[in-house]
């Protein structure tokens, strides 16, 4: 019970920072997703059930805050957290560095494009909103994975030295 409300808290918190502090920053830093990268490193290192409670309490409380047809931001990132859960599961079989930082670029990605093509359907099902710029859209999600998988890098690099250092200790 204390694991599913730290995860929360860890959601709440990371959606907030996200909606009221990463806007204000400059291009690379203003894409970083940081609730995506979260799940994906929960998925990684514990297991697909973590990441889920993360992404679906810390994608409704972006959608609060989003524009969006509410329930897009959660449903992509769920639809991507299942993806990633089965291509951590099916190809990449060891947990290296270099498995998260392809995990992490790939699940951007598909996050990215699941939004894309669910927003798409929508605005084509109601007339009322506008639709995206595909090229500067691609281009946004080119930078915001490879940020994103640079963050990624940092956080496992950053947990492993702790892993290490605790182990070394007893």
């Amino acid at each position: 019970m204390s694991r599913i409300l730290l995860i929360v808290l860890l959601g709440l918190f990371l959606s907030i920072a996200r909606v009221s502090l990463l806007y204000f920053f400059p291009a690379p830093i203003s894409v970083f997703d940081p609730l995506l990268v979260a799940a994906i490193i929960l998925i990684f290192i514990f297991d697909l059930k973590t990441g889920l409670i993360l992404a679906v309490f810390g994608g409704l409380i972006l959608e609060f805050f989003s524009s969006l047809p509410f329930g897009l931001l959660a449903g992509s990132m769920i639809l991507a957290l299942f993806s990633l859960d089965f291509l951590a599961r099916e190809v990449f079989t060891n947990r290296s560095l270099w498995a998260l930082i392809i995990l992490g670029f790939l699940g951007t990605l598909i996050y990215k494009i699941i939004l894309l093509i669910l927003y798409l359907l929508i605005s084509l099902k109601i007339k009322t909103l506008p639709l995206l710029s595909v090229k500067g859209y691609f281009w946004l999600t080119w930078e915001e994975a490879f940020f994103n998988s640079l963050v990624l890098a940092l956080v496992y690099l950053i947990y492993q030295k702790i892993k290490k250092g605790s182990s070394q200790r007893i």
